[in-house]
């Protein structure tokens, strides 16, 4: 049965921060990757939101668009609904061009993404103890 947040936003229903983490250890069986794929994120994601914001600036539809798409998917791996919701939305504006309406969204992006990054640090920090 389909998520009727899903229909509405278009982004599928991610799952709690823990539950993807959960999730990545299950696939991979090693905790050192998934903390390595933690941090990887942790590093990129503040230079994509700068990224975002910079191309709207620049009027740059597709690399906006682009940025938002890789943290949409990044919010939906490591379970940060909200960060792949506004991203979602983001990326759906800067596709039809509206990119005020994306610059308008770009603080949000950055709380977003703060509010994940304080949720996976302290999960790649129990990691970092499973080694």
């Amino acid at each position: 049965m389909t998520d009727p947040d899903e229909c509405r936003t278009g982004v599928p229903r991610a799952v709690p921060a823990r539950e993807a983490v959960d999730a990545l250890l299950e696939l991979c069986g090693d905790a050192e990757f998934v903390a390595a794929l933690i941090d990887t994120f942790l590093a990129e994601g503040p230079v994509l939101v700068a990224r975002v914001g910079s191309a709207v600036l620049a009027g740059d539809a597709p690399q906006a668009r682009l940025a938002a798409h890789t943290l949409k998917s990044h919010g939906m791996t490591f379970g940060a609904p909200r960060l792949a919701q506004v991203a979602a939305e983001v990326e759906r504006r800067a596709r039809d061009r509206e990119l005020t309406v994306a610059g308008g969204l770009v603080g949000e992006l950055a709380v977003a993404f703060d509010r994940a990054r304080d949720a996976l640090g302290e999960l790649r920090d129990e990691l970092a103890g499973r080694r």
